[in-house]
């Protein structure tokens, strides 16, 4: 097995009506679907009273070695999820895009953190989950805690390496500055 592995999906977005009259419409990701989709991005897929799903677009779920961990974790999880990062789209018939999908909690939380980008976590589908499972049984080693064993510094007398301010002998400063 290749230790880098791509699975193509489709994104499902859901668009909700706005809580309140001054926030705008809300663009959230719902499910993911193991591989391509012949419909064209933007089309409306179910309607509700109270949102409109949409095809949001394709994207590509890379599963990679280093990640394993995180894969892991994530199965092992009450719910294995798949998170799903959209971004605004510039052009297009919707306002959002899926910029990534991701099996990674982990990499999902660096997403988080910019506060720019849409995160959500999805339900993962059984096809996927197989992948997922098959590429952490391949690549997962478990790695034991070891704690680190303290090395003195050298010189533990002063931290900055010198003797104390009070001790040290004045200066006198050329120009009649002060001592």
């Amino acid at each position: 097995m290749d230790r880098e592995i791509r699975i193509p999906v489709a994104v499902i977005v859901e668009q909700r009506r706005p809580v309140s009259a001054w926030s705008g419409e809300i663009w959230l990701p719902v499910a993911v679907l193991p591989g391509p989709v012949p419909e064209p991005d933007g089309t409306v897929l179910r309607r509700t009273d109270a949102a409109v799903q949409h095809f949001g677009g394709h994207a590509t779920l890379t599963l990679y070695a280093s990640d394993a961990e995180a894969y892991k974790f994530n199965l092992e999880s009450s719910a294995a999820a798949l998170y799903v990062i959209l971004r605004e789209a510039a052009g297009g018939p919707l306002p959002v895009r899926p910029h990534l999908v991701t099996a990674s909690p982990y990499e999902a939380q660096d997403y988080l953190d910019s506060g720019h980008e849409i995160v959500e976590r999805v339900a993962m589908p059984d096809a996927i989950r197989a992948q997922v499972a098959a590429f952490v049984d391949a690549f997962f080693v478990d790695q034991p805690f070891r704690k680190r064993k303290r090395v003195p510094a050298e010189g533990d007398d002063q931290e900055a390496g010198g003797p104390p301010i009070a001790q040290r002998p004045r200066k006198r400063l050329r120009g009649g500055g002060i001592d």
